[in-house]
């Protein structure tokens, strides 16, 4: 029968109540209930103390005991154990020394978030369309901030009170930025070194795709009008001549019909007179 137990766990604040976090995990082959206990040499620890799980094999379960330091500037030890409750065998025992401190290192934790990048926003065509917005708090005491920044730069916006010369939070920060920095982390950092993360997230784990722009040309837009008017003045101008052309052929034709007409009315008299004479001129020369 095997199981394991580890803490998380961070120095301590006086007068602020910090948690201890272990897992247990039955790494056996039948089920078994266990037993998880903290004691320290302070009596620091706050709350309750003991927690019972019952646990089918392969199966864990995370739990949190917590301690409230009230007296500055010790060391002080706690104990995190784990027992089998049938046989009452102690399975895994961990000891951690901490120590009381009145220096409160950053510690930055996310208020709000506000916007959603989906999938249609994640591509370097139309990222920088949909924007989103986040708040975080900052707490520290005891020490002085060195810098609030975030791991993208100036992709997006930070906005917080001056933290020159603060030695004590809560300080509140904006953050603003579009889809084209889906996630980011923001760093506080305080002189000593110690730093603390928000982690902002609004894509899903998802990245922003690379896509190619196809852009017209500069003025490409005033050239496609000026060829548009170009090309209906030409074919205006063409209609206008073609008509004129027709009209002018129309009245020629007209002309010409007419002249035909009257050339076709106009008695032949040249005959006639031409007939006249000879006739005139044999009665003559008969008479003769």
């Amino acid at each position: 029968m095997t199981q394991r137990l580890y803490i998380v766990l961070d120095d301590v604040i006086i007068g602020k109540e910090r948690l201890i976090g272990y897992e247990v995990k039955n790494r056996g082959t039948v089920t078994e209930t266990y037993q998880v206990s903290i004691s320290d040499d302070h009596s620091f620890a706050n709350g309750i103390t003991v927690e019972e799980y019952t646990l089918f094999s392969g199966d864990g379960i995370n739990g949190t005991f917590a301690v409230k330091p009230i007296t500055p500037f010790v060391i002080f030890s706690y104990t995190v154990s784990v027992s089998i409750v049938s046989t009452g065998d102690v399975q895994q025992s961990i000891t951690r020394k901490l120590v009381v401190t009145d220096v409160e290192r950053p510690d930055c934790s996310v208020v709000h978030m506000d916007g959603l990048c989906g999938i249609s926003s994640l591509n370097t065509a139309n990222c920088s369309l949909y924007n989103w917005t986040a708040s975080a708090e900052v707490t520290f005491s005891g020490t002085l901030l060195e810098s609030i920044s975030s791991t993208v730069g100036m992709s997006v916006k930070l906005i917080h009170v001056n933290i020159t010369g603060l030695s004590a939070g809560p300080i509140a920060v904006n953050i603003s930025g579009d889809c084209c920095t889906p996630s980011l982390h923001v760093n506080v950092i305080d002189v000593d070194g110690f730093i603390s993360q928000c982690d902002l997230s609004f894509g899903g784990g998802q990245s922003v795709q690379s896509v190619e722009v196809v852009s017209e040309p500069s003025g490409s837009s005033e050239t496609n009008i000026s060829s548009v008017i170009i090309i209906l003045t030409v074919c205006v101008t063409v209609v206008i001549i073609v008509v004129i052309t027709a009209f002018v052929l129309r009245m020629h034709q007209t002309k010409s019909k007419d002249a035909l007409y009257r050339s076709k009315s106009i008695p032949d008299t040249t005959r006639k007179e031409k007939f006249n004479a000879k006739m005139i001129y044999e009665k003559q020369g008969l008479s003769h």
